[in-house]
Formats: structure tokens, sequence, C-alpha cells
């Protein structure tokens, strides 16, 4: 009963507003981790570390706070924590260069590339190198201060993006019955249906905090409403869109959303 593209385009407008707040509060805290950690007294050339120094504490403290957040599971959690208590080289914050002569530069005001040759760069690197490094030289003298954010604004315009990916996975499955317009337009309904659970979800965790197995079977509820579209839209058979739905989520998780992932990251560190 509603445009596709404009319903998408308004549900996800609310998601990422109701958004905006959690990641807002969790980006205060992780930069003030940072911040915190990026103070500490590092000796590049010693390898005695201090494991317990406060940085590492607040860095954990507030990954753990913003576990779901980041999208880090408990068992990589546990194995980042065995790391950085077992080896100390890991948990120190290295940039592999002098910090002091950088911060030297920084106070008296010294052109850009001063600063990034004393970071390491060389004299022949190339355009993305060098945009690597200013990008390096930011976040160090912003001390990580608004990372999250702006990985945060990148999401929205690749969550648009991945819709033809989507889109042509259906295009494998169902070859004949649609053109890829169709394929399309179902993506949109099918994102619009994900955004809007995860909204009623943030707004119930501002009042009361969802079980880890209930926010699990809702993620599992994703599969069952796909495979009910997939049986209604295309008019396939209940076992055809039991394990076409299986198998085209399975694909998207396992190829689209970790590149996506990657790609997101990238460009927020680039723009950043």
């Amino acid at each position: 009963y509603l445009h596709p593209a404009q319903f998408y385009l308004f549900i996800s407008v609310i998601f990422f507003f109701i958004f905006s707040f959690t990641i807002r509060k969790a980006d205060n805290e992780v930069s003030e981790a940072i911040k915190k950690g990026l103070e500490q007294e590092i000796n590049l050339d010693s390898v005695r570390v201090n494991t317990d120094s406060l940085g590492i504490a607040e860095a954990q403290k507030a990954l753990k706070k913003n576990q779901k957040i980041i999208g880090i599971s408990d068992k990589d959690m546990a194995e980042l924590d065995s790391v950085m208590v077992s080896d100390p080289q890991v948990a120190n914050l290295s940039f592999g260069f002098k910090r002091e002569k950088l911060d030297s530069l920084i106070t008296a005001g010294a052109p850009l590339d001063q600063k990034i040759k004393a970071m390491g760069m060389k004299e022949d690197a190339n355009a993305f190198t060098r945009r690597f490094y200013t990008q390096m030289l930011k976040f160090y003298e912003k001390q990580g201060g608004g990372i999250l954010q702006a990985l945060y604004d990148t999401i929205p315009v690749a969550m648009f993006l991945l819709l033809p990916f989507f889109a042509m996975f259906l295009k494998l499955f169902y070859w004949k019955p649609a053109t890829f317009t169709h394929h399309l337009v179902f993506s949109f309904y099918f994102f619009t249906f994900i955004f809007t659970s995860f909204s009623i979800m943030l707004l119930v965790n501002k009042v009361w905090e969802i079980p880890i197995w209930l926010e699990v079977l809702i993620c599992f509820s994703f599969a069952i409403y796909l495979m009910l579209a997939l049986r209604n839209f295309y008019k396939s058979s209940w076992v055809g869109a039991f394990f076409k739905a299986g198998i085209i989520s399975f694909l998207y998780m396992l190829i689209i959303v970790p590149v996506a992932a990657i790609g997101i990251i990238m460009v927020a560190f680039m723009l950043y």
C-alpha cells in the first residue's frame, strides 16, 4: 500500500534518528577511553608495558558496555581480554613513531607535511598513502574523538547501496518469475521490516533491557519473515521458500556483510 522507496526512506530516517542517541553515548565513552589511553606514557623502545594501565582498563570497559552496538560477540570479547592480558605488547597502543617528536611539531604548529613525515610517511608516497597518514594524524590529534560518529554517518548510505546486492541474490533464485526491479522492490520492503524491528528494539531497550536470548530470537525471526515473504511475493512453495530463504540469508551474511563492514570502516576512517 506504500511506495517501497518512500517507505524505506521514512523508516530508515526514524531508525537512524533513534540509533543516533545510542551511538552518540557510545562514541563519547569510546572517545574518552581512547583519550585516556593516549595520555598514558608509552615507551616504544621498551618491551615492558603496564598491562593494567588506566587507559586499557577504560577501553575494555567501554568495549564491553557497547559490545552489542559495535557487534563484538562474547567469544571474541573473551579472546580479546585474554590476548591483552597474556601479550603486553598487543595491549600497548603503538603508532609506530616517536610521539615526542610529533607532539613537539603539533605544539609548534608545523606544516602538515612535516607532521606526517614524522609519522613515517616516505617522500614518494602515493595519494592514498598520504591520505591515510593524514587521517592517522587527525585521529591522533583529536584523540579518537568522533570516530564512532564517523562510522555511523557512513552506515545509511552503505545500507542503501547494499539493497541491489540483496536483489541480485533474489534474481539468482527467482530468475524467471520477476524482473530485477521486482526484486529491488522486495528488498526495499524486507529491509524496511528489519529497520522497523530494530527501531522497536531500541525504544524498548530505553525502558527495559531486552534479554540476549530474546534479541537472538528476534533476529532469527528475520529469516522466518523472509521465508513468508518469498512464499507470498513469488508464490513459492513452502519447501522452496524455506530453503531459498536460508540459502539467501547465509550467502548474504557470509559474503556481502563482511565485505561491506570492511568497506564501511575504511570509508568512515578516510572521511573521518
